[in-house]
């Protein structure tokens, strides 16, 4: 057997593995397309690129309502927090001002006109 010779190719060109070959280039024919008919392959890859692009919008959807979520938590405890404070120093000052003058209100009294609520 010399060089060209084997189970794969023959005089005629019809060897073991030819017909294997035949299907392959015209199954990647009907994927890619030729010039004369477009393949369905870039459709397909369309399709798929599609799909992914949905899943990681969907995903980032989902992340970015969580952080929404946290973020008005973290807001609503801020608020709280600085309310309590505000409440604290109005009862202060109101304390303060009775101290100063006992005809004014209460402390309490002063507390309940002026609080946040």
């Amino acid at each position: 057997m010399g060089f060209g010779s084997g189970p794969t190719s023959s005089i005629d060109g019809q060897g073991l593995f030819s017909s294997i070959g035949d299907s392959l280039g015209k199954a990647w024919d009907s994927f890619s397309g030729t010039n004369e008919k477009p393949g369905w392959g870039g459709d397909a890859l369309g399709l798929a690129s599609a799909a992914g692009s949905f899943y990681n919008s969907y995903n980032q959807n989902s992340l970015a309502e969580e952080a929404l979520k946290a973020q008005k938590s973290q807001f609503s405890d801020q608020f709280n927090t600085q309310k309590q404070l505000t409440n604290m120093d109005i009862y202060d000052q109101g304390e303060a001002r009775w101290k100063n003058n006992p005809n004014e209100m209460t402390a309490d009294e002063y507390y309940a006109k002026n609080k946040l609520v």
